[in-house]
């Protein structure tokens, strides 16, 4: 039998590998996992807040001008968040290209896209 301080080591153990598989499974599809997902969330997020259904739209409220304000300016100020991350994945391959070289090269020619798999 383990002492407690043992269990709790050997959980870690097996809780991190468990981690590092699935971190493993999901960089072999993109570069950018979190990326993608944060774009998923604003573009949710878009959803929710404009989209059929929304509170906003039910109540009318988009279709009065300072309802459509304040949509416009949610919707630039979200597709200036995504225009940046994209810039930003540039900026993470090159850091990436300069400090790893041929290491980074060879994974890139495994894992072609950056965030979305058969697009970009």
């Amino acid at each position: 039998m383990l002492s407690r301080s043992r269990q709790y080591v050997h959980i870690r153990a097996i809780i991190a590998r468990e981690a590092q598989a699935r971190y493993e499974w999901v960089v072999r599809v993109v570069r950018h996992p979190g990326y993608t997902g944060a774009i998923l969330g604003i573009l949710g997020i878009q959803l929710i807040r404009f989209g059929p259904g929304s509170w906003l739209n039910e109540a009318g409220w988009l279709s009065t001008r300072s309802g459509q304000i304040y949509a416009g300016t949610w919707m630039v100020f979200h597709c200036f968040a995504i225009a940046s991350i994209f810039a930003r994945t540039h900026k993470e391959d090159e850091m990436m290209r300069e400090k790893f070289g041929e290491i980074w090269y060879a994974w890139a020619a495994k894992v072609p896209y950056k965030m979305f798999p058969g697009l970009f």
